[in-house]
């Protein structure tokens, strides 16, 4: 996120000359927008992997086994029930308002 910020390019305020930080209208900023998809597979990583684990005798984390991952992915999403979807949404709008808690950003 700093380099983004570092890098992204600023509009020049009315009436200020220069490149100085008072010349800046202000910083843009990056927000992820997380989506029920985008839950699960923080919340099903288990059941991505052992999806991926029928399919290839590959080690966790190889290019054999990383291109396997987004079908496993989209597979599991396509697999859960309504519950589990219920779930997901939720707490993609909770994430979406106040971000993922602690434990799941340190991840």
């Amino acid at each position: 996120m700093t380099w983004y910020q570092n890098n992204v390019k600023v509009e020049q305020a009315e009436g200020t000359k220069g490149k100085g930080k008072d010349a800046r209208k202000g910083v843009k900023s990056y927000r992820r927008n997380y989506t029920a998809k985008g839950v699960a597979k923080t919340l099903f990583k288990d059941l991505i992997s052992e999806y991926i684990q029928d399919l290839t005798d590959e080690k966790p984390g190889s290019p054999g086994w990383l291109k396997h991952y987004p079908a496993a992915h989209a597979a599991v999403f396509e697999g859960l029930n309504r519950d589990q979807l219920k779930e997901c949404e939720e707490l993609a709008q909770e994430w979406n308002s106040t971000g993922p808690n602690e434990q799941e950003q340190a991840k």
